[in-house]
């Protein structure tokens, strides 16, 4: 037993000892210099071994970086605007059918409560009555009262026994309208004291004077008085002819694609860019009608930014500080100044949207761009937990504004990306959703053509139209708005 187990422990070492000479090239027991430097040329068509501490054969080595198939990412990014806010609203809602291109729609609104006073008045010396000019002389009529405000706001007190009343403000009256200039003609009603010692007398007034129109005081025996009319106003807008055309060839379709790209995902980017532009002509289009060769009349629609009845300014300049509360200077020597929106501003802001805006609603859209939606954004405030309260999907738009709520009236901010792509940079535009409508000549439509049958192109084609334009009715409802002028201001 002994003598096998010698036995096949020596077979064993002799196969261990030939495998380790097989694996090792025969030379397992050789002293050779193990830099590779002795590694012999294996011959014809077994390729040329490379000398030093490798033996990778010479055609193993990677000698072009595009021997690998790359990983490709079959996800296409699509670059795009955040949104056509006004286009989208109006899509959610019913339009008008007009069975015409050119579009004739009537605005009327309220005659208005104020009116300002042109030139410096000076006092009554007498009981005649005093032509005043005003900027409108349409506003005020016969019998009219006026309540009279200070250019700054404030009420200008009134008399009482030849003196200052600070309790009650001035109350003017218009004893009549001169046929002649078309200026009122008025009067005090507690004015000061004339000769007869009537309260009369109108004291100096300076321009930019308010006169707030009030009612009407008839005397016992007057059986007529002005006329109130306010008639419609007609505007025409034009329909614009929105078009996109979308081609694939018919070898695109049919081959195999590196990524994953669609016709209908073209239809789809198409569609978007149809909508920016209708977005932008619904904006700030320019009204024209024009032939342009033989192919018929061309329509453009007038942006509805151009309708609105009021300009108002947001907001107001101030000078960066260091950390220790001085002014910066910049590089040029003036200081550096930043645009700032307080929460007093948003509240006049209100205010004045709705001053004169007619019984419309009692939610205002605002959209503005970058600039001014930052300046909101950084309002501290001096009285509430929160300036703002978010708008998930209003009204179903799949819209999401940022809502402020003062004076009964809320205003929804959206943060428009279009206003500084068009170069509208530091606007906004308040929008009455009420007094805003659509009209359509011709509905959306998508047609397909195949452009081989019609001799034009080997390839199919899908055309997406609409006929269109937006309106504004009531003017005033509606207002532009912008940021005050930038003024350099010199360091001391």
């Amino acid at each position: 037993m002994k003598k096998f187990q010698s036995a096949f422990q020596f077979f064993v070492s002799v196969l261990m000892m030939f495998l380790v000479g097989a694996s090792s090239g025969g030379f397992a027991c050789a002293a050779d210099v193990a830099n590779g430097s002795a590694v012999n040329n294996l011959g014809e068509g077994k390729g040329t071994v490379a000398e030093g501490a490798s033996s990778v054969t010479a055609n193993e080595k990677i000698q072009d970086a595009e021997w690998y198939q790359k990983q490709i990412d079959k996800t296409i990014v699509e670059m795009k605007f955040t949104g056509t806010p006004i286009d989208q609203i109006l899509r959610s809602a019913s339009f008008n059918k007009s069975s015409s291109i050119i579009v004739k729609y009537y605005s009327v609104g309220q005659r208005p409560l104020r009116a300002v006073v042109k030139n410096p008045v000076s006092a009554m010396t007498s009981e005649t009555p005093k032509a005043v000019e005003l900027e409108d002389n349409t506003i005020i009529g016969s019998m009219d009262t006026l309540l009279v405000l200070n250019p700054d706001g404030s009420f200008m007190p009134g008399y009482k026994n030849n003196a200052e009343d600070p309790e009650h403000p001035l109350m003017l009256r218009v004893h009549a309208i001169n046929s002649e200039t078309n200026l009122p003609l008025l009067y005090a009603v507690n004015g000061k004291t004339s000769t007869n010692g009537n309260p009369y007398l109108i004291p100096d007034l300076t321009q930019g004077t308010v006169l707030l129109r009030m009612g009407r005081a008839a005397a016992e025996k007057d059986v007529s008085t002005g006329s109130y009319y306010q008639l419609p106003s007609p505007t025409e807008q034009y329909c614009q002819r929105f078009i996109m055309q979308v081609e694939q060839t018919i070898y695109d379709r049919f081959s195999k694609k590196e990524v994953d790209w669609s016709f209908t995902r073209m239809e789809r980017m198409a569609m978007e860019d149809m909508r920016i532009g209708m977005e932008a002509s619904g904006l700030f289009g320019v009204k024209s009608k024009h032939q342009f060769n033989a192919q018929g009349n061309i329509y453009t629609c007038e942006g509805i930014w151009y309708r609105a009845g009021k300009d108002l300014e947001l907001g107001h300049w101030e000078k960066e500080l260091d950390a220790a509360g001085n002014p910066i200077v910049g590089e040029d020597g003036n200081y550096v100044q930043k645009y700032v929106i307080t929460e007093d501003e948003l509240v006049d802001l209100v205010g004045r949207i709705i001053e004169g805006a007619g019984n419309g609603s009692r939610t205002k859209l605002v959209f503005v761009d970058n600039t001014i939606y930052a300046a909101l954004c950084k309002i501290k405030t001096n009285n509430r937990i929160k300036i703002f309260e978010s708008e998930k999907n209003y009204n179903n738009w799949k819209l999401d504004f940022q809502s402020f709520e003062s004076m009964g009236t809320k205003l929804l901010f959206y943060r428009h990306d279009l206003f500084n792509a068009w170069g509208f940079n530091g606007r906004g535009f308040s929008l009455d959703p009420e007094y805003l409508d659509k009209w359509v000549f011709q509905n959306w439509a998508r047609q397909e053509y195949n452009l081989k049958e019609l001799f034009i192109s080997n390839s199919n084609a899908v055309t997406m139209e609409e006929m269109s334009c937006w309106t504004l009715g009531f003017p005033d409802a509606h207002a532009r708005i912008a940021m005050p002028e930038y003024v350099a201001e010199k360091a001391a």
